[in-house]
């Protein structure tokens, strides 16, 4: 367990997002641990400002923070700042992208730091840069989500095969990551970690939102849903009903299926808790097999839930019920996770995320 260290982290995410990811709950953990937190957002460029017009305030702010960073006891905020970053809409040029994007700025790359850990996005090019700046410092990478399932271009991916020996630990989300960083270099010490939860949340008590005698199958999530599933359920004569909880565009219309829309994260656990079945849904993908526990499989199971998954996914779990592209067999996937007993369903496998931390910075 790391104590009183300086610890860096780059990540894709805005430390005050109302979206908290992995990277917040990792920082969070260690500062309960006393140590120096700097969580600095990478990249922020023209590019991300002209992405997220939207959300404008919070990326200026961001910026700022690049030039003055945000100090509160243990924790310092800041960001990178570029005129451009190598990104999938910009097309060719990626050398002089790339080398705009490295010779950006950050107050914060002054400063000393015990670890660096890098999220798997652009900040994969700041490696060797802070490798000779901080060449005592550990290099960790933690892989919540594939690059070449995100769909980034092939200059990022070649990067990460690259700069990979730079790293003395690699923390994946996936065993199909894994294996795919360990083809690239077997000598890096590379370990699946699944990502965890906060459990305290699932844990409080809450009121059921089901106000009906039907059964209640639920998907959570923002994208990449199987609209043929919801195709093939719609007229299903049965007492069941579906509800979609996410910035899901309402594509499917049924009586059946009811669209939420996107609502805060402790405002979805109650419609996960109260349900009977978990749909882990997800429209065919290359590389689908990197998503084996998405979160929403992990949140799921942490309350012993039945989980419908696509064939295709290999989800391996007792508590799994697969389903291939015929009606036939979505309806027998769903009669069968209605017999599922809950009761005897081991959880103790979902990590929460002082159990991750302590995973990944042992």
């Amino acid at each position: 367990m790391l104590v009183d260290k300086k610890v860096l982290f780059l990540s894709n995410h805005l430390y005050f997002s109302k979206r908290k990811a992995g990277f917040h709950n990792l920082a969070n953990y260690l500062l309960s641990c006393k140590n120096h937190v700097v969580f600095c957002t990478v990249p922020n460029s023209l590019v991300t400002i002209l992405r997220e017009r939207g959300n404008l305030k919070q990326r200026l702010l961001s910026i700022l923070f690049s030039l003055y960073p945000y100090k509160s006891n243990y924790l310092i905020v800041s960001s990178y700042i570029s005129l451009f970053h190598n990104e999938t809409i910009l097309k060719g040029f990626h050398f002089i992208k790339k080398m705009l994007f490295v010779n950006g700025y950050s107050r914060v790359f002054s400063y000393d730091y015990d670890v660096i850990v890098f999220e798997s996005n652009v900040s994969l090019f700041l490696a060797d840069k802070l490798k000779k700046k901080y060449p005592n410092a550990k290099f960790i990478y933690r892989v919540s989500d594939d690059l070449s399932v995100l769909g980034h271009n092939k200059i990022l991916t070649e990067e990460e095969r690259r700069v990979l020996p730079k790293f003395e630990f690699v923390s994946t989300a996936s065993s199909y990551i894994t294996r795919r960083l360990v083809n690239y270099n077997s000598n890096v010490k590379i370990v699946t970690h699944h990502n965890a939860i906060n459990k305290d949340i699932f844990n409080h008590e809450s009121i059921n939102p089901y106000q009906n005698n039907q059964k209640n199958f639920i998907f959570v999530g923002s994208e990449n849903i199987d609209y043929n599933f919801l195709e093939l359920v719609k007229n299903i004569n049965k007492e069941w009903l579906f509800h979609i909880i996410g910035n899901i565009p309402c594509k499917v219309k049924s009586k059946k299926i009811i669209y939420y829309g996107e609502m805060e994260f402790k405002d979805t656990v109650k419609y996960i808790k109260y349900s009977d079945v978990g749909l882990n849904i997800l429209s065919y993908k290359e590389g689908i097999e990197a998503f084996e526990r998405t979160l929403k499989y992990i949140q799921y199971s942490y309350c012993n839930l039945p989980v419908i998954c696509p064939e295709f996914m290999k989800v391996q779990g007792r508590n799994v019920f697969e389903y291939g592209n015929s009606l036939k067999s979505v309806y027998q996937a769903l009669e069968n996770s209605l017999l599922f007993n809950s009761k005897t369903y081991d959880n103790s496998w979902v990590l929460s995320w002082k159990s991750l931390g302590e995973r990944v910075f042992e």
